[in-house]
């Protein structure tokens, strides 16, 4: 993530969703970009399945008027196929980005890269 918002030029709002996910994503849509951090508290923090259901809504509403970025440890990729748009999202644009993989190339290389894997990632 360190390098990939400076990649992007434009606006941002990055956040965790913790237990109250929803009241983050309103301010989040003042922005271009929302970037989901850490979305596997979707499945640890968030304990009501209404609330969790209703903010994944609200997250694949937002993808009509904005770029959304998810990042997502795979251990969670079980937890996201319950449901099935999401499910088909991240699965269309999953892209698997090894940590050590930052560390094996220069600058301008990982903006080239970083630009690749934002295309790829939008939901």
């Amino acid at each position: 993530m360190a390098g990939l918002l400076p990649a992007l030029d434009t606006g941002y709002f990055i956040f965790r969703p913790g237990n109250q996910p929803t009241e983050a994503l309103i301010e989040a849509k003042k922005h271009d970009i929302i970037v989901v951090d850490q979305f596997e508290e979707v499945f640890t923090l968030i304990h009501d399945e209404h609330l969790r259901k209703i903010f994944i809504d609200q997250l694949l509403e937002a993808t009509q008027h904005h770029r959304i970025i998810i990042t997502l440890c795979s251990d969670f990729l079980g937890e996201v196929a319950q449901y099935r748009v999401l499910n088909e999202q991240v699965q269309n644009h999953l892209e698997n980005v090894p940590p050590r993989i930052w560390m094996n190339y220069t600058t301008p290389s990982k903006r080239k890269l970083i630009r690749w894997v934002y295309v790829l990632t939008q939901i």
